[in-house]
């Protein structure tokens, strides 16, 4: 009796053939990968189709460009109903045409099916092409992409995405895209695993903004307890951490440079001080420390309205040479060395004389007593008899901001000094005013100003002149 041959209908419709379609349906909806459906629902598929969650980007380099998680986690919602056309016909003017339908629902997932990405639905529109996929189409998606370029060490890195459209290729750049690239290993079914795939370590962005030493222990302290993070390849992180070690030790050698030129700036300025009379030997010290924590203009400016003493130089020299002499010794010691070593002019008995200070001029306010003299002390060679004589170190002006005294005749100048100046509005000191410390003290004995006045006011008075 010769064998019944079964139609192809009769062959599927076998209980044994009917469990393994059903067990094959069955995996791949446990799988969850892929596009194809079972071919007697091919013909009946309707459109819209929807083929859920799909790999659409992953972080990582394609065509030389690197794309950061953090780049595409920002701007995961704006591809939202971007279209699918096939090949980037789009970017050649035959978008409408290839129109295939869009991508919705996109969303950043750590845990994806095919490892961390921009994952989304397919939502095709075109039957034939819905078709396709359903039959088993072995395609990638590919978007297409502006992004804002940037260089690192070398590295192209694409900012500010702009998703302009996604498309079926044959060979996407991403190849954790494809479509039904299924394989077997070691009997299970699974996706096919990228080639080469690199560990990713976490980089931490250096701090860009320039900060105070105050600014940058708060923003250390934050940044122990929360630091942001950019996941690279170990060769990546490798070329950042040099770049920041290199710029660290650029910006510590330009700290000490700074810092070397400032401490020579406020050595400079307290020494005029000093020899001005501003400030006396026990001040030196704490006036150091408080110019220190003054910024570089502030000091700039300070150095410009005290002017440079004559004796600016002799001094310095004479400074450096004491503290290279006595081992330990500060320039408080050194200042009193010189204060000892330097003979009181024509001061015989130890005892000095103001000269008579010449008339003032009360419509010439820069016409102030000892603006004019060599000497800021006011004290002229020679002259004996002119004024009554002093008590020891009366004679000197130890402090130039000291105000006048009305019971004597110097005094008394002064007080007419200021009076005029102010009556005229002193202007502030410009030019070679300011290189003359002798005009300095002058304008300051006239402005009223003691030795409590701050840098600020002294500052602003002659910016400003007096009021």
């Amino acid at each position: 009796m010769p064998e019944a041959i079964l139609s192809l209908e009769e062959q599927f419709s076998l209980p044994l053939v009917q469990d393994i379609v059903i067990e094959n349906d069955k995996l791949r909806a446990l799988l969850k990968s892929g596009t194809k459906i079972p071919d007697s629902q091919i013909e009946d598929l309707t459109v819209p189709y929807v083929f859920k969650n799909k790999l659409l980007m992953k972080e990582g380099e394609y065509n030389g460009v690197f794309y950061p998680k953090e780049e595409i986690l920002a701007e995961a919602d704006q591809a939202d109903e971007k279209g699918l056309v096939y090949d980037h016909l789009d970017t050649a003017g035959e978008g409408a045409s290839n129109w295939l339908g869009q991508v919705t629902n996109p969303r950043w997932d750590d845990s994806g099916e095919d490892g961390p990405g921009l994952y989304g639905d397919l939502k095709v529109v075109d039957k034939s092409c819905a078709q396709l996929l359903a039959s088993g189409a072995k395609w990638g998606i590919s978007p297409a992409i502006d992004y804002q370029k940037n260089e690192v060490d070398g590295q192209i890195v694409g900012t500010n995405l702009l998703w302009k459209s996604f498309s079926f290729v044959l060979s996407p750049a991403v190849r954790e895209t494809m479509l039904n690239n299924l394989k077997k290993i070691k009997g299970d079914v699974t996706m096919a695993e990228p080639k080469d795939e690199k560990k990713k370590l976490p980089y931490k962005y250096p701090a860009q903004n320039q900060e105070t030493p105050e600014e940058k222990k708060k923003r250390m302290k934050k940044e122990k307890e929360e630091q942001g993070e950019l996941q690279v390849d170990e060769k990546t992180l490798q070329i950042l951490e040099a770049r920041d070690a290199e710029i660290s030790e650029l910006k510590e050698f330009k700290d000490k440079i700074e810092l070397s030129e400032k401490t020579a700036t406020v050595a400079e300025l307290i020494a005029n001080e000093y020899l001005i009379g501003r400030l006396q030997v026990d001040e030196l010290a704490d006036r150091e420390k408080a110019l220190m924590e003054k910024s570089s203009d502030v000091l700039t400016e300070l150095a410009d309205v005290i002017g440079s003493h004559a004796e600016l130089s002799k001094f310095t020299d004479f400074v450096k040479a004491f503290i290279k002499k006595h081992k330990g010794a500060t320039i408080k010691d050194a200042a009193k060395a010189w204060k000892k070593q330097k003979p009181k002019a024509n001061d015989k008995k130890g005892k000095g004389k103001l000269a008579e200070p010449p008339a003032v001029d009360p419509n010439m306010p820069g016409n102030i007593p000892g603006a004019a003299t060599d000497d800021p002390s006011g004290v002229e060679e020679g002259e004996e008899g002119e004024a009554e004589d002093l008590e020891e170190g009366e004679g000197y002006i130890d402090d130039p901001l000291k105000p006048a005294d009305p019971n004597t005749a110097a005094g008394q100048a002064a007080m007419a000094a200021q009076a005029a100046a102010k009556a005229n509005g002193a202007a502030a000191l410009t030019g070679a005013d300011n290189a003359d410390p002798g005009r300095a003290l002058a304008q300051l004995n006239a402005s009223g100003m003691t030795p409590d006045d701050t840098d600020a006011q002294m500052l602003a008075w002659f910016r400003g002149g007096a009021e």
